[in-house]
């Protein structure tokens, strides 16, 4: 059997970022919770930690279930602290096209699994739009960010978020482009409270 598995993992290896957080426990991973305000948003977790990062490459390029149940542990471990009221979860989107690509988002997919354990949450893929499909922001210069963000992003049902409170919720904090440019759509529309949260930075 060793050997067969041997050959088995010559012909197909595994993914060094599968292999890192293969055997991670929820409670291993909350070890890695460190929350803080980075540019006006809440920072779950350090992104140069290789777990975190494994985590986080797991789920948006691999669709990993274990992944996603992992950090939407970190993501439970804030909420359930701060969040004691009805609040509306939006994840931010991808476009059209790139959803087409990658047949997912993989935020959508952390916050569904801590939904679940969170009653006050309610989920909503609908309200925020990204409406042109704009370059990966690892592509570009910081100069560059903001610019390929304008109008990135629209609202529809503007009803369901005026007086609510929100949860504007992406994976990786980077610039701080893309948080910037959602918040800006939703603000307009007067919601009781807009809080800004990434898993990681």
């Amino acid at each position: 059997m060793n050997v067969i598995n041997s050959v088995l993992k010559v012909l197909f290896p595994r993914r060094p970022t599968a292999e890192l957080i293969e055997h991670l426990t929820p409670a291993e991973m909350c070890t890695i919770y460190a929350p803080r305000t980075e540019r006006g948003c809440v920072v779950l977790s350090p992104y140069r930690d290789p777990t975190v990062r494994a985590t986080i490459q797991e789920i948006k390029f691999h669709n990993n279930e274990h992944a996603a149940a992992l950090l939407a542990e970190l993501f439970l471990s804030w909420t359930n602290t701060h969040i004691h009221e009805p609040t509306i979860v939006l994840p931010i989107p991808l476009s059209p096209a790139r959803l087409r690509e990658r047949g997912y988002n993989q935020v959508m997919r952390v916050v569904n699994k801590a939904a679940a354990k969170q009653p006050h949450l309610t989920i909503d893929g609908h309200v925020l739009k990204r409406r042109k499909n704009t370059r990966p922001q690892t592509q570009l210069a910081k100069e560059e960010r903001q610019e390929n963000l304008k109008d990135a992003f629209t609202v529809a049902n503007i009803q369901t978020i005026t007086g609510s409170h929100v949860l504007l919720v992406d994976d990786v904090l980077t610039t701080g482009a893309t948080m910037s440019a959602a918040r800006a759509a939703l603000v307009p529309h007067h919601p009781a409270s807009l809080t800004c949260l990434a898993l990681a930075h």
